[in-house]
């Protein structure tokens, strides 16, 4: 599966980041989070984001989305975004049309990356 590397300032990359860990801190998950795979489409993007050594309870690997928007040709975390199907985002934002097939991308990313790190060949390193 062809993956996309999304083009991003690492310092603003790493401070919406921190952002995102500050939040999940918050709610006492301080697993460091990995960027698995970022897809792109127009002004919006989506990562595919591990918590390290969490597991839903059927056993997966816990992976989640982490949308983000370009402001002033910078990424951002779009918190809004976060929570909402395509559909409520399109409500929102005329752009959000956008955020279909990154879902749609997602959806198969996250797949494909769960059978990956179940199979052992696709496991974050640990932090130290």
């Amino acid at each position: 599966m062809a993956r996309n590397t999304l083009q991003v300032d690492e310092e603003e990359l790493a401070t919406s980041l921190e952002q995102l860990s500050n939040v999940f801190r918050e709610l006492d998950e301080e697993e460091p989070i990995s960027i698995l795979a970022v897809e792109e489409q127009g002004e919006f993007a989506i990562a595919v984001t591990r918590f390290r050594y969490t597991e839903s309870p059927d056993g997966m690997p816990e992976l989640r989305p982490i949308v983000m928007v370009q402001d002033d040709g910078a990424w951002r975390v779009d918190w809004e975004l976060m929570g909402m199907e395509p559909v409520q985002a399109l409500a929102m934002s005329p752009l959000a049309h956008q955020l279909e097939p990154l879902y749609d991308w997602y959806n198969a990313e996250q797949e494909q990356l769960e059978l990956e790190i179940v199979a052992g060949t696709n496991e974050p390193e640990p932090s130290g």
